[in-house]
This record gives C-alpha cells, structure tokens and sequence, in this order.
C-alpha cells in the first residue's frame, strides 16, 4: 500500500545541542530510511499530540544521511514542545521539500553568505558543501550578525572555521556583552567593495527580514546583479504544505516554489515580500 504524503515517518533524538536560551539543535535519526537533502531543504517535524511545523535541514552526517541536524527557535506553541524533548524522544519527520541552493550554478563563482541570527540554521549546510568541495568555487565569505554573543548559534564551529585559511568568516553582534571581543556593529556594514567582485560574485542572504532588506541594498550597491543573489525564505513559512497562504508572496508559495529564491524572481512583486 503506498504511504499517505501526510503520514509522517518516525525518527529519534539522538542529541541535543543548546544553542542560546530560545533556540536548541537536535540531531535526528530517522528510524527507517535516510533522508536524501539538498543544501536549503526543509522538512516537516512532528511533534506527537502537539503538531507539525517546517524547519530547515542544517547538516547532514554519516554517508547517507543517517543522522542529520535541525535548529529550531522557540516562536510559537509547537516550536516550545521541543524545549520538553529529550534524548530518545519520538517525532515524526516528512520530507525533505522545497527547492533548495543551485550548487551547480555556484562553480567558480565567488560565493558571499550573509546570514542574520538563526537564519544561519538555513545556510549551514550550504556553507558544510561548499567547504567539502572546496576547490570548485572561488572565495568564500561567511558574514554573521546577531542580537548579541548570546544570540549566536554554532558558536564553537564557527571560531574553529574562523581559523581555516580558505575560507573568510567575519563576526558582529548589535550588542556587546562581557568577554566579547569582536564586532560590533550590523551585518551590513561587514560588506566592502574590496571583499566583492560583481563580476564574479553570488551572493547568498537569510535573517530578519530587516536584514535582508538592508544587505540585498548594500550588495545592489555594490553592482552584484539580482539573478546572483539567493534568498532563503524559510522564516515565513507556517504549515510549509502549500495550504494555509502565509508564506505567499504574490503568486508563489515559499514551501512549495522556494523555500530558496533568486532576487529576480520576487524582487518585484511586493515590497513586503522578505
């Protein structure tokens, strides 16, 4: 009998990583089959007797995709269950879906990821491709911005990659705290007409929608054209499912036609539309 689209296949919490005091990573193994995931991927997380949600795929481990790594921020009803999740816990899991980030399209190209609080979640992966495959791609930057030190996901790795030479990663916080020694300042203002070349250059961008705004303006400016720059929507996606029109921005659904966009795709279609 074929499997119901809606019927969601069980999956275990085989760890739990605290993020910041809203926002936790679970690494999940779904009990049957792998998943198979593009780089900008979503799936939709059960969480029994309380309800589904659509999040973002992180990171992928094991040959496979055996386990692979969700962070989710605690912004409504169901997303507060996970705080009461354990390792061993059972969920479901559906998916992967959407349309994730053209890799192939990347090659040679300078890539320039610009990510706002946990909107980093969403280009994680993308970011693990691209240094896995390093020698495909021309420089890469990642520029981070959150709320404060506090704030920031995957701080550890992030201060790991901050070290490795083939790769350009450039921290900044809104607001400083106690023991914090780098920027302060918003993620814009980590742009520099000496770090892009348009010519040669794609830009990545998911955050706030603030944000997204700002840094689209700033890499505009800098003459990168709007067929390069890709955008990740998955912070205005509800049910994910196509069905409850939250996510829509004019004609197009994020769940069902992104959740990732090239500029020029909706650059135009309302000014509301990040």
């Amino acid at each position: 009998m074929q499997k119901h689209v809606y019927m969601p296949d069980l999956a275990r919490v085989v760890e739990i990583r605290e993020e910041t005091a809203r926002s936790r990573s679970l690494i999940i193994a779904p009990e049957k089959e792998a998943i198979v995931c593009e780089a900008g991927q979503f799936i939709e997380l059960t969480v029994f007797g309380h309800g589904e949600f659509p999040v973002s795929v992180a990171d992928v481990f094991d040959e496979g995709a055996h386990r692979f790594m969700v962070t989710i921020q605690e912004i409504g009803k169901v997303t507060r269950e996970v705080s009461r999740l354990r390792q061993g816990s059972q969920i479901g899991i559906r998916g992967p879906f959407g349309h994730g980030f053209p890799l192939e399209v990347f090659k040679g190209w300078d890539v320039h990821i610009v990510a706002g609080g946990v909107g980093l979640s969403a280009v994680w992966l993308l970011l693990k491709q691209l240094m896995k495959n390093r020698e495909k791609y021309g420089r890469l930057n990642l520029l981070h911005g959150a709320r404060t030190p506090s704030d920031m996901i995957y701080r550890d790795e992030l201060s790991v990659m901050a070290d490795r030479a083939n790769i350009n990663v450039a921290l900044t916080v809104d607001r400083g705290e106690s023991g914090w020694a780098g920027r302060v300042g918003l993620v814009t203002e980590l742009l520099r007409g000496d770090m892009i070349n348009p010519d040669k250059s794609v830009a990545v961008v998911c955050g706030p929608g603030v944000m997204m705004k700002a840094t689209i303006v700033e890499l505009e400016k800098l003459g990168v054209p709007q067929d390069r720059i890709y955008l990740s929507l998955e912070r205005r996606m509800q049910c994910g499912m196509g069905a409850c029109g939250h996510c829509m921005i004019g004609p197009k659904r994020v769940c069902l036609d992104g959740p990732v966009f090239p500029l020029s795709e909706i650059g135009n279609l309302q000014e509301s539309s990040l």
